[in-house]
């Protein structure tokens, strides 16, 4: 509808809908914006979007409150739409919510960031157009003026015509993870899918450029401003799961999060979080309007690793797994039901000796504790740590300080576990190891160096102690320091990025390591009971002593055998 179809008589009415879009977002993504006027908008379901309209709307509000008490304020607002492809996230969040947010403070910059410039372009297009009144669908216009504005108005770069002219940022500009950003300082980032599957195809380490780029966007915003990451997650270590599993989760709303995550909600989580996967865990659709039972069940069966990461939410997760996380929660339990009398081995992953290039990837090194059942070969996760900023003296120094705590308690350490060094380097680090325990006054425990395999053989290393997970000989201490990272990873087998906890713990399992319980066996077939006179059957001859023997035994018998005895 244009101003010229708009007549006096609906002056009223106009009003009460400008009121009503300006004030809350769910009927402004309806109207202002145009979604159900549009006749492919039949997806917007009231029941499923309306909830995360709401959510947007108070946290903008408070975010803009923060704003106006605290104008030169440094908290940061950041926000994760975790969302099922195909959901209408998009148009939502990076395109709707980001006019909303100018209708209520036109002099904000925003930055629209995806995962190239063309479909950056694509998310901004079609604000550009409702602006200049060329969507039919859309009442921004008819409700508030066009806003088409000054110069620059371009595909990539606008000032809207509600803006103040004393700012140097542009009202809404685009960036990719292939441009990168300008000098700019923006109010709003919102990133729309920093990562496709096309680009995971032509660059094998696209995974690394997306969060390398992501991760420098942070230090060019006002230290006040609103981040927005909307967006699918696709790998293992990707934007979307790092954001969950390392920086954490301040809150969480929608559906119900999965275990692998749920111990990622802490006081300390830097995301407020909005997971809206397409199907539950049964699969049973859960936005019905977007994905139907029979096309969730459709996509499940040709694409099962993208049905898992791209609609479930859940990346690595699905029948194809040597492990759930579900089977490893199963292994937990309380820090009072470990049992005293364990003897323990500590396994350890070193990312230094790799290089920098090893610890520039995220590998870390990792030093655990696990204790041995002397009977019933249950093992005890007990405690672990890492980090991939760990020097060699740094390591050393944990590995140390860790032993003396466990000898001061009277706790045996049988062995110390590592892998060996090849090239040339074989028994180099022993050594170093050794000069380190002697500098502390210390002997250091029985050194074990395991040839472990690289590629797909480490993977099928791991995979293969996955058994005695599901068997129940793994125990796993609730709240134990290092317990998140080896279960994220133990439930990723051959999908996670990093395998350096996973790699670890699959060395308790070594044979020269491991005591599994072997329980008596009856034998089968056992030889018949040996009776008097077996002897001279089997041979044909006696010995005086066994025929002495047979004497005694048969005149016992026969005296035993009497009436009244």
């Amino acid at each position: 509808m244009t101003d010229a179809q708009v007549t006096w008589p609906f002056t009223e009415e106009r009003d009460l809908l400008a009121d009503a879009c300006r004030e809350h977002f769910w009927p402004f993504v309806k109207y202002a914006f145009g979604v159900a006027r549009n006749p492919d908008g039949g997806w917007l379901s009231e029941d499923v979007h309306k909830p995360l309209c709401d959510w947007l709307e108070g946290i903008a509000r408070e975010w803009l409150a923060m704003r106006i008490q605290d104008p030169e304020g440094h908290e940061r607002f950041y926000v994760l739409i975790d969302a099922a492809r195909n959901s209408g996230k998009t148009v939502i969040v990076t395109k709707a919510f980001t006019m909303w947010l100018h209708l209520q403070a036109p002099n904000l910059s925003t930055d629209i960031d995806s995962v190239t410039m063309s479909k950056a372009i694509e998310h901004v297009e079609p604000i550009k157009k409702i602006y200049e009144g060329k969507d039919s669908c859309a009442l921004y216009c008819w409700l508030y003026g066009k806003w088409e504005g000054f110069d620059p108005w371009t595909r990539t770069r606008m000032t809207h015509r509600a803006r103040s002219l004393n700012r140097s940022e542009a009202s809404i500009e685009t960036t990719s993870v292939e441009t990168g950003m300008t000098g700019d300082h923006p109010d709003h980032l919102g990133i729309d899918d920093p990562i496709s599957r096309d680009k995971l195809r032509e660059a094998g380490n696209f995974v690394q450029v997306a969060n390398t780029h992501v991760g420098a966007l942070f230090p060019a915003l006002k230290n006040n401003s609103l981040t927005v990451l909307c967006a699918t997650p696709y790998v293992d270590g990707d934007v979307v799961t790092n954001a969950i599993m390392i920086d954490g989760i301040k809150e969480v709303i929608g559906h119900k999060l999965p275990p692998e995550y749920a111990a990622c909600v802490r006081a300390d989580g830097k995301w407020r979080m909005y997971f809206m996967p397409a199907a539950d865990e049964e699969g049973n659709p859960l936005m019905p309007t977007c994905w139907s039972r029979a096309r969730l069940e459709e996509y499940r069966k040709k694409y099962p690793a993208d049905y898992a990461a791209q609609l479930c939410l859940r990346p690595g997760s699905g029948d194809a797994v040597p492990l759930t996380m579900e089977q490893i929660q199963d292994c937990i339990v309380e820090r009072r039901d470990v049992p005293r009398n364990l003897s323990y081995t500590i396994h350890v992953d070193t990312a230094f000796k790799g290089g920098q290039d090893q610890m520039g990837m995220g590998d870390e090194s990792v030093i655990q504790v696990w204790g041995h059942h002397p009977d019933s070969g249950d093992v005890y996760y007990v405690e672990g740590y890492g980090s991939n900023k760990w020097r060699t003296e740094d390591f050393t120094n944990k590995l140390i300080e860790l032993v003396q705590r466990y000898r001061r308690s009277m706790r045996p350490i049988r062995w110390m576990t590592d892998e060996k060094q090849l090239g040339g380097k074989e028994g180099a680090w022993r050594v170093l190891l050794q000069s380190c325990f002697s500098a502390a006054g210390m002997w250091m425990p029985p050194f074990l160096e395991i040839n472990r395999r690289k590629g797909p053989d480490k993977t099928r290393r791991i995979a293969e102690t996955a058994g005695y997970w599901v068997d129940g000989h793994v125990k796993i201490v609730r709240d134990a320091p290092g317990v998140q990272p080896l279960m994220w990873q133990m439930a990723r087998i051959g999908i996670s990025e990093h395998d350096d906890w996973a790699d670890a713990a699959a060395d308790v399992f070594h044979p020269e390591v491991y005591a599994p319980y072997l329980p008596a066996v009856a034998d089968p077939n056992p030889p018949p009971p040996s009776r008097p006179g077996d002897a001279y059957l089997q041979t044909g001859r006696l010995s005086n002593a066994e025929a002495a023997d047979l004497y005694d035994d048969y005149h016992t018998a026969a005296y035993d055998s009497r009436p009244g005895i």
